[in-house]
């Protein structure tokens, strides 16, 4: 819901969270001999048998020391973590942040110039979780362009990004360079639609074309071949460190595709300066980085800050919403964030 007073815009969910259970607590001798028999019967599954298990199941205590393992398998053997891995991210996030914690996106005026102060949100645009409550992918850049005509604003410089409160290594480099599927999504303090475009792929007689959701310049198909044919073969790929991606293959009826971004905090300025120029609000400089900018404006003194910056907008997202996208879907991004 879209709230008034200090142009708050507050994601308002109502989920009812759900705790997964890693340690059994106060078992009595025949239920942990019940436990332990049916850990074992389940790890000697045919379909686990050429699989390496780890497991290890505790009975938590006030005090680390008093913990008492209950079960244990392998459990220091060094695998790979897989989405389970989830679950205590969010659970550490809970724990240190706490569930009254809201990511807070924020638009700011300084001079002429729009500054986004980006707080590592992975939901802004998050084309999916945007659906369950009704908004549209671009609903919170939409509505900070009514915002701005509500302030007269018809017209501004650059629009500036401050992504600084994550560093600027969006790609872990130890991961695949041509991880370009959802899963593999780069990771900023400014994320957009999950730091990822959704490329439609569509025939019309023997005329093929494409459009992406968000429609915008910022990404760009530098090679298409793609061909009307009796079979969808169509391959989308991304070069590394660029937005720069090629379509092959052929089309027989339209097909849609997800890949990643590169730049996640650029990515989001350019979608919103594209937007306010449709919503008739000029840009008339370009899209640039300022990771100082938070910074010059928490060091000013307060005569300076109320002459030089004007926060126009902000965006909040409990973090409750978030663990609940990142946990029920699995989402890599939501818990790298």
């Amino acid at each position: 819901m879209f709230s008034g007073g200090s142009d708050h815009t507050h994601m308002g969910f109502s989920h009812k969270l759900s705790a997964v259970v890693l340690v059994v607590l106060f078992w009595t001798g025949a239920l942990l001999a019940d436990l332990q028999s049916d850990i074992k019967r389940i790890l000697a599954d045919r379909l686990l048998q050429k699989t390496t298990t780890a497991v290890e199941v505790v009975r938590l205590a006030e005090k680390p020391g008093d913990c008492q393992v209950i079960y244990e398998r392998n459990s220091r053997a060094p695998l790979t973590p897989a989405s389970n891995m989830k679950i205590l991210t969010t659970s550490a996030a809970l724990h240190v942040l706490t569930p009254q914690f809201r990511f807070r996106t924020m638009l700011v005026r300084h001079d002429d110039d729009l500054v986004i102060w980006g707080d590592g949100d992975p939901s802004l645009g998050d084309a999916e979780l945007m659906e369950t409550i009704g908004w549209s992918q671009t609903a919170v850049f939409d509505d900070w362009a009514i915002q701005l005509k509500k302030r007269q604003i018809a017209t501004v410089r650059n629009i500036v990004v401050d992504d600084s409160i994550y560093d600027q290594e969006f790609l872990h480099p130890r991961w695949e360079k041509h991880q370009f599927t959802p899963s593999g999504a780069e990771v900023g303090g400014l994320n957009f639609a999950a730091n990822t475009i959704e490329f439609t792929v569509q025939r019309k007689g023997d005329k093929v074309s494409w459009l992406t959701k968000p429609a915008t310049s910022y990404v760009r198909v530098a090679t298409n071949t793609v061909s009307a044919g009796q079979k969808n073969t169509v391959i989308l790929g991304r070069l590394p460190a660029t937005n720069d991606f090629s379509l092959r293959g052929t089309i027989d009826s339209a097909s849609v595709f997800s890949a990643t971004i590169h730049d996640p905090g650029l990515y989001a300025g350019n979608v919103l300066s594209e937007l306010l120029k449709s919503r008739e609000i000029a840009v008339s400089g370009e899209v640039v980085r300022d990771l100082q900018s938070r910074q010059k404006y928490a060091s000013a003194d307060a005569a300076t800050r109320d002459q030089l910056w004007q926060v126009l907008c902000i965006f909040e997202t409990p973090l409750p919403a978030v663990i609940t996208r990142c946990n029920k879907d699995s989402m890599n991004v939501y818990a790298e964030s």
